[in-house]
């Protein structure tokens, strides 16, 4: 004589799957998404990117941000930040006060650079020698399919 009834033993079996397949969707932690923003993340479109390192780039008048997949956020100024202030979000910086934003999946078919066709500026403070920018989100195109345009937003503190 069975333990359990047949119907009983199949609610089991559904059961048992459909956790698996919770617990397989909420392991994976590399990309998280959400519509909100905190320190040390930034967003491609819906996607959330966790910063392992963030810092300059002294020859390029850069400041770069990476996660543990390679994945990336390169900030490229005028003249790089030396105090707080606003800087205007563009294609190519041409005066001091411009930054251009390029964002890098790890994929290497996806790069995204911000358009410059929308009046926003990044803000840009100093804590203790550190550098934090906050970018709200902004237009950027895929440089390999320019059909492809996302939203881009981060706040990340050098590291």
């Amino acid at each position: 004589m069975p333990l359990f009834s047949n119907s009983f033993e199949k609610f089991m079996k559904k059961i048992t799957v459909i956790l698996l397949v919770f617990a397989t969707l909420f392991s994976c932690r590399s990309v998280i998404i959400r519509n909100d923003i905190e320190d040390g993340t930034w967003m491609i479109g819906e996607m959330v990117f966790n910063a392992a390192y963030v810092k300059k780039a002294d020859t390029t008048n850069a400041l770069t941000a990476a996660d543990f997949s390679s994945n990336g956020l390169n900030f490229y100024f005028g003249k790089y930040p030396t105090g707080n202030s606003n800087y205007k979000i563009v294609n190519n910086p041409g005066a001091d006060d411009e930054v251009r934003i390029v964002a890098v999946m790890q994929d290497t078919t996806r790069a995204y650079v911000t358009t410059g066709s929308e009046e926003k500026n990044a803000k840009v403070t100093f804590n203790n020698g550190k550098i934090t920018i906050s970018v709200p989100k902004v237009e950027a195109k895929n440089i390999y399919a320019p059909e492809d345009v996302i939203n881009i937003e981060a706040l990340l503190t050098e590291k």
